[in-house]
């Protein structure tokens, strides 16, 4: 049985972000998706700070914490939230992997080279 991730997904002085909330959940859900035992919960900040007098305000917030305790934090600035966002996830993803990876590598066994490897 898989475990359950929590992507909790909070919006503040974005009117269009209704609109979209439902395919950046299921975006995000498929981009950790092969990392989803290792991660409880995703918390997304989506933030326009001067509201609708526009320019480049907005925020987005991504913080996703293991099962283990650790975190990991990416945020992102500009103009446009739906760039933003996907920007954001796909420095999470790439985050992810680095980890994973940095994981794989540690429980790799060591291989001794043999005499007839040295030469």
């Amino acid at each position: 049985m898989r475990n359950i991730l929590r992507i909790l997904l909070r919006a503040k002085n974005l009117e269009e972000a209704n609109a979209w909330k439902g395919v950046f959940e299921r975006k995000l859900a498929f981009a950790v998706d092969r990392h989803q035992d290792r991660l409880a919960e995703i918390a997304v900040s989506l933030v326009d700070l001067n509201g609708p007098r526009g320019g480049p305000d907005k925020h987005c917030h991504i913080k996703a914490r293991f099962r283990d305790g650790r975190t990991v934090s990416i945020e992102e600035r500009g103009d446009d939230m739906m760039a933003l966002a996907a920007r954001g996830v796909k420095r999470l993803t790439h985050h992810l992997g680095k980890l994973a990876s940095r994981a794989r590598q540690r429980r790799a066994p060591v291989r001794e080279r043999t005499s007839e490897e040295a030469t």
